[in-house]
C-alpha cells in the first residue's frame, strides 16, 4: 500500500491548478546552431534543462527540424520520442530514431514526398526498439480554416462584451 501512495505522489496530475506546458520549437534549428554563438550555447543549455527536468514539473517540449543532423540537434538524444517523417537520405533516419532503426525498417526515405503520403512516418515502440509505421490524418488549409470559425469562442469568461444600442 505505501508503494502505490509514493508512486502516487511521484506523479504531478494535469489539472487547471497544475496544467501541462507545451514548448514548440519550429525549426530548431534557428535555435540550436544557425544563431550566434553565445546565443546558440545558451539556447541549448536551457533546451537540455527543459528537456532533463520539465516532465516533473509538467513542461513538454516539441522541436522540429528539417535537417536532423547532430551538428545542428546535439540535444537530440534528450527527447523521449522521436517521430521521423520523410527525409531526403537514408542517414536521416537513424539520425531521428537512433542507430540501425532503418535496417530494422523504418524506411522513412523511401516515402514519397506527394500529398497523398503526407503523414507517413516511424517511431520506435520503447518496448521492443522495433519501428512502428504510422500514418497521421491530412488536414488540409480549408478544413483548418473550418475548425478556427467553429471552434473559436465569441468571447473568453470576464470579457466585457458592449452590446449596441
Amino acid at each position: 500500500m505505501a508503494a502505490k501512495a509514493t508512486t502516487a505522489r511521484r506523479r504531478l496530475p494535469v489539472e487547471p491548478a497544475t496544467p501541462l506546458e507545451l514548448v514548440m520549437i519550429d525549426e530548431m534549428a534557428m535555435l540550436t546552431a544557425y544563431g550566434e554563438r553565445g546565443d546558440v550555447r545558451e539556447a541549448l543549455r536551457l533546451l537540455a534543462e527543459i528537456l532533463t527536468q520539465g516532465r516533473a514539473c509538467l513542461v513538454s517540449v516539441i522541436g522540429y527540424v528539417q535537417e536532423p543532423s547532430k551538428d545542428v540537434i546535439d540535444v537530440r538524444d534528450l527527447f523521449t520520442t522521436r517521430v521521423c517523417l520523410g527525409v531526403t537520405t537514408a542517414s536521416h533516419v537513424d539520425m531521428v530514431l537512433g542507430d540501425g532503426a532503418r535496417e530494422r525498417g523504418a524506411l522513412a526515405d523511401e516515402i514519397p514526398g506527394d500529398e497523398r503520403h503526407a503523414g507517413i512516418g516511424f517511431v520506435i515502440d520503447a518496448g521492443s526498439r522495433l519501428p512502428v509505421r504510422f500514418r497521421a490524418a491530412f488536414v488540409s488549409d480549408d478544413e483548418i480554416d473550418e475548425l478556427v470559425q467553429r471552434c473559436t469562442p465569441w468571447a473568453r469568461p470576464g470579457d466585457v462584451i458592449e452590446m449596441p444600442s
